[in-house]
């Protein structure tokens, strides 16, 4: 089933789920909800991106949109830039498609704090190490290699044993193993996904992560919550790289001295 959205760039033929993407895109930038983007929220965006210059350049990114000269952006006129992007007549609208493209790139999820975000590129990167560090581990066998694109690292913490196993690598010893649940031929239980989960948290809270907001509940509906998920792999990630830099591995430190 497809909707005629009418676009001062042309008609566009859009389905039901584009229209509910470029939607929830549309929201993104219009913080408030009140149907349409004004200065403000789009300082924030480009401030959140990174890309904020001046505010010149949000005037003139709002020129290039606001084609009834309002002051604001409304859908239509949004749906004008996603226009020029699929048919590649960016001419004179190039800047705010650049933005578009960029906050397209960010996966927004409600969580009970509000809007968060996190990016699809961060996601791949995550699942691609991990898959690489736990590959020979035969207690993992079920859970890798995790899928790069989408949420397949999410689903995957969810029985607690790939983050306690990488929480070994990352600090050797942390967790008893013979402490977890583990599947042996046969699934896990909610019970022993929670305990598992547990153990995983508390052992990531002793060698420095920030768990504030994280439970076990989190980790097994971790599609519901992949920015605490990964908020918390970054974490290990980064202890993990960081931990094998030392003097012993390293003695061509001390010429930095």
């Amino acid at each position: 089933m497809s909707t005629t959205t009418e676009s001062k760039a042309g008609k566009m033929e859009l389905s039901e789920a584009e229209i509910k993407e470029y939607k929830e895109v549309f929201g993104s930038f219009d913080s408030d909800n009140n149907g349409f983007i004004d200065n403000k929220e789009l300082t924030g965006v480009l401030k959140n991106l990174k890309l904020y210059t001046s505010a010149k350049q949000v005037e003139d990114l709002m020129t290039e949109v606001d084609k009834n000269k309002n002051g604001t952006i409304e859908f239509n006129e949004f749906l004008d830039i996603v226009y020029n992007i699929k048919t590649g007549s960016n001419k004179g609208t190039a800047g705010f498609a650049k933005v578009y493209s960029k906050q397209k790139e960010l996966i927004q999820v409600k969580g009970h704090t509000g809007l968060h975000s996190f990016s699809e590129e961060e996601m791949a990167a995550f699942s691609e190490h991990l898959s690489n560090c736990l590959s020979g581990d035969s207690d993992c066998k079920h859970l890798v290699p995790i899928e790069e694109k989408g949420m397949d690292l999410c689903k995957k913490v969810k029985d607690g044993i790939l983050l306690a196993k990488f929480i070994n690598l990352a600090v050797k010893d942390t967790i008893d193993e013979r402490a977890l649940n583990m599947r042996r031929n046969k699934d896990l239980t909610i019970f022993q996904m929670q305990e598992n989960n547990q153990l995983a948290i508390s052992a990531a809270k002793s060698i420095g992560c920030q768990t504030i907001n994280l439970g076990s509940s989190e980790m097994m509906e971790g599609e519901k919550y992949p920015h605490l998920v990964l908020g918390l792999v970054w974490q290990l990630v980064k202890i993990q790289l960081l931990n094998s830099i030392n003097l012993k591995n390293h003695p061509e430190l001390m010429r930095l001295l």
